[in-house]
């Protein structure tokens, strides 16, 4: 499905990755991650799905390591060739049901909102297997209720919701989105995967 989406470029937007990953989406999150990552001690990162890699090649953070992770052949290809280096991996994996390499705290920014919700329930349990500490995901802690859809469809979640149910966010990382008013509480909620 989203080799489909990729191959079809049906996501608009300056990355592939479509336009939550513009420079003016992902601004407000490369100020404030830095600091939320030091807070955390956090050395190495799984960013599943990665997407194109762009954004979180500009992140100003001293990581050990970064795994990129995505389904999309090409994507990887893609990013490897642009971002990749010996402390900069990008892997092919579905984060619904392969092994997730360990890191501290896994970023899974815009995905379940594209998975139908036991896919997202799935890989929910899959992240927690992984052995990270940290999770660092999107959610829209407003909404009251989440709608089931097509896998590759969009919609917002709360993830404090049924059927995923964690507990309130430890922090929660504005994404300060104004190009819709209606999904302004999109945000990345931290929780402790232990």
């Amino acid at each position: 499905m989203f080799g489909q989406i990729h191959d079809q470029k049906s996501w608009r937007g300056s990355s592939v990755s479509g336009t939550g990953s513009d420079p003016d989406a992902t601004a407000p999150l490369l100020a404030a991650l830095p600091a939320l990552l030091a807070g955390l001690g956090v050395r190495t990162i799984l960013d599943a799905p990665c997407g194109d890699g762009n954004w979180m090649a500009e992140l100003d953070y001293p990581l050990e390591h970064y795994t990129g992770l995505d389904v999309v052949p090409a994507v990887v290809a893609a990013a490897t060739a642009a971002h990749g280096s010996a402390t900069r991996e990008y892997r092919v994996g579905d984060l619904i049901r392969d092994p997730l390499p360990v890191a501290d705290l896994v970023l899974c920014r815009d995905c379940l909102v594209h998975l139908p919700l036991a896919e997202g329930a799935d890989a929910l349990a899959n992240i927690r297997r992984s052995g990270a500490t940290w999770l660092l995901a999107t959610t829209f802690p407003s909404r009251g209720a989440n709608a089931d859809i097509r896998m590759g469809r969009w919609r917002p979640l709360n993830l404090c919701l049924p059927p995923f149910s964690l507990p309130a966010p430890e922090a929660l990382v504005s994404e300060r989105f104004a190009a819709d008013p209606l999904y302004a509480d999109k945000s990345l909620g931290l929780w402790r995967l232990s």
